[in-house]
């Protein structure tokens, strides 16, 4: 299943528009990364600083998946990388129905922890 969404400044390099595809083992973030950071220049030149790229986060690493309270249709995902350092992302869920994301993420949740 695919989520249209807007990535949020947090402790991921995630930038403005993208999407978070539910598979049956594992959360892939879709997006753009910023390859380094101009202040000025960056809004002039996004073709150039900017690189499109995906993310797996598998559901057994995740350790926090929550609403933020200032707002129902906004994520923060909190995970765990391979070399055991503890990383986030935070994103504003686009599509009509966010709530069926966080119960269609539940259940995922949910099937990996009983495997």
């Amino acid at each position: 299943m695919q989520f249209s969404v807007v990535y949020w400044s947090y402790k991921s390099k995630f930038y403005g528009d993208g999407s978070v595809f539910l598979n049956d083992t594992a959360l892939i973030f879709e997006g753009t990364v910023r390859k380094f950071y101009i202040p000025l220049i960056q809004d002039f030149y996004q073709n150039i600083l900017l690189v499109k790229t995906i993310r797996t986060v598998p559901y057994s690493t995740i350790f926090s998946g929550k609403k933020i309270k200032l707002s129902q249709d906004s994520c923060q995902i909190d995970y765990r990388l391979p070399n055991g350092k503890k990383t986030g992302i935070k994103f504003l869920i686009d599509d009509k129905n966010p709530n069926f994301f966080f119960l269609k993420l539940e259940e995922y949740m949910t099937a990996a922890k009983n495997l």
